[in-house]
């Protein structure tokens, strides 16, 4: 069995090549191949932690993955992420472990990997501001994701905690070749962004829809339960939504759940029907693009694949 750590994870899948995969992994993604169940939750509420169990079987290769996920739900720990997680592959037929790796930051790489991935063909393409709402460890790579394929000049950050939102400045500055403000409220940060990214826990909209500029795009890869929501109604309804996955997301994320049911939101299509149709997302430069992303098993799969191959 191959077992594998974090930093060989890192050293094995670069950004770009995560995108790429994401990409083609996505576009050819074929239903009757993969057997998905929703993901499993237990709460064990004396430890401050849930934890998620994210199955999904491969006909093709004759292989299963699961990924555990152990969510922290007690205080936020400044500069690290809420959730650790462990992904394995098995052979379906004799039951045999292939491999065992750490996957907490492979979880945080595909997520922001799809989103770029998305994103590449939702947001304008010359888009140069982003702002960051919530200042934690997926909005780090997803920043450098959206880095790697947009011409960035400036962006701006904010979280509810200042000193989480410094230290996210701080690193930024180590890091990337890139300008990042601490925004003092989301509206300012919103105002004049490009490119928008709520990547937070909240249970309550984190902006206002209202702030928008015409031609905005979205990112919400925060909220993945019903209890879940960061997006507002204003947000949902004016803008033109893809979703990572159509049998998953909308079933799974609070913020679509409350605007299907309670505004009509309608949904364009899921991300494979966005790369089979590139254009079909963005109209004009006028649109204001809403991507959304719970995120699910498959994902985990193509760089568990992946990994496999190196």
């Amino acid at each position: 069995m191959k077992v594998l750590s974090e930093s060989d994870v890192e050293r094995l899948i670069p950004l770009v090549r995560a995108v790429a995969l994401m990409e083609a992994g996505f576009r050819d993604f074929d239903p009757a191949a993969w057997e998905i169940p929703l993901r499993i939750a237990a709460d064990l509420a004396t430890a401050r932690k849930s934890m998620l169990s994210m199955p999904v079987f491969s006909r093709e290769h004759g292989r299963i993955y699961n990924k555990l996920v152990l969510c922290d739900t007690g205080p936020k720990r400044s500069g690290s992420s809420r959730a650790t997680a462990l992904a394995t592959v098995w052979d379906a037929a004799s039951g045999e472990p292939l491999l065992a790796a750490e996957w907490t930051y492979a979880t945080a790489l595909r997520t922001a990997a799809t989103a770029a991935a998305a994103s590449k063909l939702m947001a304008r393409p010359n888009s140069r501001s982003i702002a960051l709402i919530g200042a934690g460890y997926l909005g780090r790579l997803l920043l450098r994701c959206l880095a790697a394929v947009f011409p960035l000049e400036r962006a701006w950050v904010y979280d509810r905690g200042p000193e989480q939102a410094r230290k996210f400045q701080d690193w930024a500055n180590a890091h990337l070749r890139l300008p990042v403000e601490v925004a003092t409220s989301a509206q300012l940060a919103v105002a004049t962004a490009d490119i928008v990214v709520a990547a937070t826990d909240s249970s309550l909209p984190v902006f206002d829809g209202r702030d928008l500029n015409p031609g905005t795009h979205v990112i919400s890869i925060g909220s993945y339960r019903p209890d879940m929501r960061e997006v507002d109604e204003t947000t949902l309804r004016k803008s033109r939504i893809v979703v990572d996955a159509l049998d998953h997301t909308p079933q799974e994320s609070g913020d679509l759940i409350s605007g299907i049911k309670n505004y009509g939101v309608q949904i364009l299509g899921d991300l494979t029907w966005l790369l089979r149709n590139p254009s079909a997302a963005r109209q004009s430069e006028f649109d204001i693009t809403l991507f959304k992303s719970a995120g699910f098993a498959f994902q985990d799969a193509l760089l568990l694949e992946a990994l496999l191959n190196t």
